[in-house]
């Protein structure tokens, strides 16, 4: 499938969705495995719904992407260092992921498969010039959308 191809609006569907099934399995193995909820620590803090909802669908998503993927994605492209795509996705999803560490070990591994997506979608969404600090923010909204919704069902 070729995402430079797609129209924005179809890509951060596919990616959020994609996000979200990626860290679901993730979520699913490690609990089969480790009989560990990796979630249950960032749903334990008790704050009201409003709180989580402007934070986890706003705040987090926008100053999350200008953070790893903008500033990380941009820095290690500069010409002193010019490291190739594969690199710096890595590297932005590690730096990512161990932002999410203070919630547990498992947690921020499924961050480091959310901070892969994300910082492809950044960089597929820049090589467009289709917005990408608001599309990838979009992106990490919609995924944290996902996620709250299905862990307020439960």
């Amino acid at each position: 499938m070729n995402y430079n191809k797609q129209l924005p609006y179809k890509f951060i569907l596919k990616m959020s969705i994609f996000a979200f099934i990626v860290n679901t399995i993730f979520t699913s193995v490690i609990f089969k495995f480790t009989n560990t909820n990796i979630v249950t620590a960032y749903y334990s803090v008790k704050s009201s719904i409003i709180i989580t909802a402007i934070f986890a669908l706003i705040i987090s998503p926008l100053v999350e992407t200008l953070l790893f993927q903008t500033f990380v994605l941009t820095l290690l492209n500069r010409d002193w260092i010019k490291l190739n795509a594969k690199y710096r996705i890595l590297i932005s999803a590690l730096l990512f992921s161990s932002a999410h560490i203070v919630y547990n070990t498992l947690y921020a591994l499924g961050a480091f498969l959310s901070g892969v997506i994300f910082a492809y979608s950044y960089l597929t969404l820049d090589s467009r010039n289709d917005n990408p600090i608001l599309n990838t923010a979009l992106i990490h909204s919609c995924h944290n959308a996902l996620a709250l919704f299905i862990n307020s069902v439960k």
